[in-house]
């Protein structure tokens, strides 16, 4: 055996073992992108919340005074947020079938009020059922946000990164809990 072989052979080594270390980084890479969407749509159902309200709020206000551009606007707005609160409530971990059935009436209550306002009927009433609808889904996911708040989280997030890390560079050790 030459020089040159030993030397090949010592090069297949180290690509093989970059090859191995590069599926533990893609590995650790979509373990830290799945943790990362998650919690982004954790922060999003928690943002959606008081937006959901203000509109359920304007849209009361708007009726009442009889603001016939600004309820139209006011169900458009809601059907948006409510659409993406229902899609976010699909990926959640939390049981929310409630809301989003809610969710969903209201989406459909909204389309017949704006049939309705479109057809000159009086605000107040061509609204009522979609505004009690909307205080519903805001009074649900108030409980919803809540849950999400409260909820302890299943991990703790440096133990997810030490995971990353363990598979990344393939060492096994101890892990010692500082307390």
């Amino acid at each position: 055996m030459s020089l040159g072989d030993a030397l090949s052979i010592a090069g297949l080594a180290v690509a093989i073992y970059q090859i191995f270390r590069t599926g533990r980084i893609v590995t650790a890479t979509h373990r830290s992108v799945e943790r990362t969407a998650q919690q982004l749509g954790v922060y999003t159902l928690l943002l959606l919340v008081p937006e959901l309200s203000l509109i359920e709020h304007q849209l009361d206000a708007a009726a009442m005074q009889d603001n016939r551009d600004e309820v139209k606007r006011l169900l458009r707005e809601w059907q948006t947020r409510a659409s993406e609160l229902r899609g976010l409530l699909r990926t959640e971990p939390v049981a929310a079938e409630d809301l989003a059935s809610l969710v969903q009436d209201s989406i459909a209550l909204a389309t017949q009020a704006k049939v309705s306002v479109d057809r000159g009927l009086v605000l107040h009433t061509a609204t009522q059922k979609v505004r009690a609808a909307c205080e519903s889904v805001c009074l649900q996911a108030r409980s919803v946000a809540a849950e999400v708040r409260s909820r302890a989280p299943a991990q703790e997030p440096t133990q997810g990164v030490w995971e990353d890390l363990v598979s990344l560079y393939g060492f096994k050790t101890e892990r010692k809990e500082l307390r």
